[in-house]
């Protein structure tokens, strides 16, 4: 078991080097025989639905596993976020003979005018629930996966451009599109870089919490919990089973729409549809046995309820809500601690994502590991002279909704 050493920076490099390696090397480029093997076809809402199988199970052999892509995650969000009109995917397919086809890549996009020029750019799907947008593309075909999409990128009917959103750096797909766009002189360029808050099981021993909050904070949150208990009996609960994480999702939406989402009027609850996609990514992810909802409770009454989905051996701490009347007692910190504690006595390898942009400080207190992440933009080499225009336009836009945002803090209205 390694130390407890809290300052590995980005931790999962290790874990994406091992990756890499299983890819079958991603970084090597495929001959032309074998590129003539893989085909793709592009889809709408109701062709996901019909590869819906061969989807899920390309989601279990992913070279960069990403929950937000399996189809029990993605398809009730494109239909609860109303998306299923614009929704496309592009399908990579190997062609395997008599045999038939295996499915290797899926990557669904919205194409957009995105910079006020007739250009189309394919933004890779992400939304408000979803934390990563890394295509879901088979470990045993990476580089002809990569090469296929770029085939398609490259041609007339595509998108002239491609947006990657929060797409991890380190592993075997980003490095992928690194060399497969240097060698077909294809210009990429990063964007809102960021290192996220995660968690290494397989990096940490039994002093990893001490380490990570310190002395003195560790001792203040043991107080808290005693101080907690006096409002009664303080359990901690975890729901696996399809019947009882159903019960568990219907107590975090409760328990969400209770605080200052609630009031801000973004709670899911609030809203039918967003309600019901949550309760439908539940029931499929609980089939597969890829969602749990934790709870620590006071009495038997939920005080804090967080949601994890998993692809894989990694973890996604989806969503987390508190009981403000509990406050005081910070029940999130209490509740992420216990998961963490947990993971560790388990022996638990697996890497969690705590889904967090940066400058949230209970997250960042608990977990000090970082895995970076960027939005990349791809230009085809078919774009010419555009392609370094795609990138200073991409910054451009940025730079002017960070003047608008800030605007609208001024005035009061953020």
């Amino acid at each position: 078991m390694a130390t407890s050493s809290v300052d590995t920076g980005a931790i999962l490099m290790r874990k994406g080097t091992d990756r890499t390696a299983k890819a079958a090397s991603a970084g090597a480029r495929p001959d032309r025989a074998e590129i003539a093997r893989f085909v793709s076809e592009t889809v709408d809402q109701d062709g996901l639905v019909r590869v819906r199988d061969d989807w899920k199970a390309l989601a279990g052999r992913a070279a960069e596993p990403n929950v937000f892509y399996d189809p029990d995650f993605a398809l009730p969000a494109i239909e609860g976020l109303g998306a299923g009109a614009a929704i496309r995917a592009l399908l990579v397919w190997r062609d395997e003979g008599p045999s038939g086809r295996r499915l290797t890549g899926v990557f669904p996009f919205i194409a957009k005018r995105r910079w006020g020029v007739p250009l189309s750019v394919g933004e890779a799907f992400i939304h408000p629930y979803a934390m990563s947008s890394a295509a879901l593309v088979d470990g045993q075909a990476v580089p002809e996966t990569v090469a296929a999409f770029l085939d398609w990128l490259e041609g007339d009917t595509s998108p002239a451009a491609w947006l990657f959103r929060f797409l991890p750096e380190g592993g075997p797909l980003h490095a992928a599109f690194v060399e497969a766009a240097g060698r077909r002189n294809a210009a990429l360029t990063r964007h809102g870089a960021y290192q996220r808050a995660v968690f290494d099981g397989g990096s940490v021993d039994e002093r990893y919490l001490d380490v990570a909050l310190g002395t003195k904070r560790r001792k203040e949150y043991r107080r808290l919990r005693r101080r907690l208990a006096d409002h009664g009996e303080v359990t901690v609960t975890r729901a696996e089973a399809p019947d009882t994480v159903a019960a568990g999702i219907d107590a975090f939406l409760e328990l969400e729409a209770s605080g200052w989402k609630g009031a801000r009027g973004t709670a899911a609850a609030l809203s039918p549809e967003i309600a019901q996609m949550f309760k439908a990514i539940a029931v499929g992810l609980a089939a597969s046995r890829q969602i749990r909802v934790d709870a620590l409770r006071v009495n038997g009454n939920p005080v804090a309820v967080s949601v994890s989905c998993s692809a894989g051996t990694d973890w996604w701490l989806w969503k987390i809500a508190y009981d403000e009347a509990f406050s005081a007692y910070s029940p999130g910190v209490q509740l992420v601690a216990e998961i963490t504690q947990a993971a560790i006595a388990a022996r638990d390898d697996g890497t969690y994502d705590s889904c967090a942009l940066p400058g949230i400080p209970m997250i960042e207190r608990l977990w000090r590991q970082r895995r970076p992440y960027a939005d990349v933009l791809i230009a085809p080499a078919t774009l010419g002279g555009l392609r370094g225009v795609a990138g200073r336009l991409e910054t451009w836009r940025r730079q002017m909704e960070r003047i608008a945002k800030r605007a609208l803090t001024l005035a009061g209205k953020r």
